[in-house]
């Protein structure tokens, strides 16, 4: 294979030791996955007996998009003949005992299998799909016992990028580790690298009606698919009326008891993600920034797998807030359950969970319509709530390989999915919009 001149620029980084964790971020079609899919290969074939990683959120879309389209190309172009693969598992098997896994964290099973193990390379592929927290245990597990090989590890994420706020931007770009908003230490900062990508490296590989396509392209598009940079918002965002200069304050949010509150939830199904977040209506003068009156301040958020209802009542009634006056809104059934919803209400009061719930006549659309009328009132503090923050700003609708929202898509289900919902559910209760029925508990 011929590298054109920026990938060449990315084998000189990968190949430096020092280096551990590689960022590798730009337009769309610029060669990233393709020189990032090939160092993993070259690194199994070169260090027997080592195990490596490929993974995106979900390991079907892994399976799908980077498995199918990229990494079995390569491997039957380049390198016939010293490789079989387990199409069950989705595992390559390579002659001198070298493996690449496909992975993902879409459900427990999977988590489960990328977790249990160690890997001398870890790839994550469309890296703004991943959530902060998944990528911190991500990369406990980079770790090779060097007394079977002194293979230098490597992680390497790649994206699209998105807004700046994104923990991507923010970690490898800025040296900022979000969970806490504090700067990276010196040793952690010299073991990243980071390179840009261009539609424009990658053009002898790309149709000129492609790349035309991308140049003449307008907005946020041309920003994130063309240019390739980290923006203030994004085509597709859910909750488009977020913006980080409006909605996001420097100090946490202080629980007002006099304020009324509420709890926003939705309940994943088993393993996804339930979500809580608390929020009181803090009343305000009118003024141009709160025509209404009001502003809606997040000041605590929960978010976990693998629990039942039990284990989140003991959170909320452990909360030092006083909880005979929150209110509950949200969702804590779901359309698929077994039960019937009122089963699941009938569960909730028994814990002393007595949640509103809006009936299921709006759309989705309808959902996120009524809600981003009311974000321009958020406040969110990052640092006491990081995950409802990296939610309203990532949080998209689903695109196709140019770049293009999938018309008529429903958001993607994600790490962000389930805090999304539980505010928009949230938000219906409080505020309904015109097609709002809310079921209220009895008693």
């Amino acid at each position: 294979m011929i590298y054109n001149k920026r990938q060449a620029e990315g084998v000189k980084s990968l190949s430096d030791k020092s280096k551990v964790l590689h960022h590798h971020f730009g337009g769309s079609r610029s060669g990233k996955t393709v020189l990032d899919v090939r160092a993993v290969i070259l690194r199994a074939m070169g260090w027997p007996g080592t195990r490596h990683l490929i993974a995106r959120a979900s390991k079907s879309s892994c399976v799908t998009s980077v498995w199918m389209q990229t990494l079995l190309d390569i491997l039957s172009r380049d390198f016939p003949g010293c490789w079989v693969e387990d199409q069950t598992k989705r595992i390559i098997n390579f002659a001198n005992g070298s493996s690449i896994w496909a992975g993902g964290f879409d459900n427990r099973r999977h988590t489960d299998e990328i977790l249990s193990k160690e890997w001398a390379t870890i790839l994550v592929v469309e890296a703004t799909e991943l959530g902060y927290l998944d990528f911190k245990k991500l990369l406990t597990r980079l770790n090779w016992n060097p007394a079977e090989s002194k293979i230098p590890l490597k992680f390497i994420t790649e994206c699209n990028p998105t807004v700046t706020s994104h923990w991507t931007n923010q970690y490898f770009i800025k040296g900022i580790d979000i969970e806490g908003g504090e700067e990276l230490t010196e040793k952690e900062r010299d073991q990243i690298a980071w390179l840009h990508f261009s539609p424009e490296d990658n053009a002898e590989n790309l149709s000129p009606v492609y790349l035309e396509k991308l140049r003449t392209s307008r907005g946020m598009m041309r920003k994130r698919f063309y240019e390739g940079i980290y923006a203030d918002s994004f085509e597709g965002q859910v909750y488009d009326t977020f913006s980080r200069g409006v909605n996001v304050v420097n100090n946490p949010v202080v629980y007002n008891p006099a304020a009324e509150v509420w709890r926003f939830w939705d309940f994943g199904i088993d393993p996804s993600d339930t979500a809580i977040c608390w929020v009181q209506i803090v009343p305000v003068p009118k003024s141009k920034e709160f025509d209404r009156g009001f502003k809606i301040e997040v000041f605590d958020e929960y978010i976990n797998k693998n629990k039942d209802v039990h284990h989140y009542s003991n959170i909320v009634n452990s909360k030092n807030y006083n909880n005979s006056d929150i209110r509950d809104a949200g969702d804590p059934a779901g359309a698929t359950r077994n039960e019937s919803l009122e089963s699941w209400i009938s569960k909730l009061r028994g814990e002393n969970i007595q949640v509103e719930v809006p009936r299921r006549n709006p759309s989705i659309a309808d959902y996120i319509s009524n809600a981003n009328e009311l974000i321009p009132y958020v406040r969110i503090c990052e640092a006491q709530c990081p995950r409802f923050t990296e939610m309203f700003e990532n949080w998209s609708y689903p695109k196709d390989r140019d770049g293009q929202v999938v018309q008529n898509s429903k958001p993607q289900h994600d790490t962000h999915s389930h805090p999304g919902t539980a505010w928009y559910y949230g938000i219906w209760v409080k505020w309904p919009g015109k097609k709002s029925e809310v079921i209220l508990p009895k008693g």
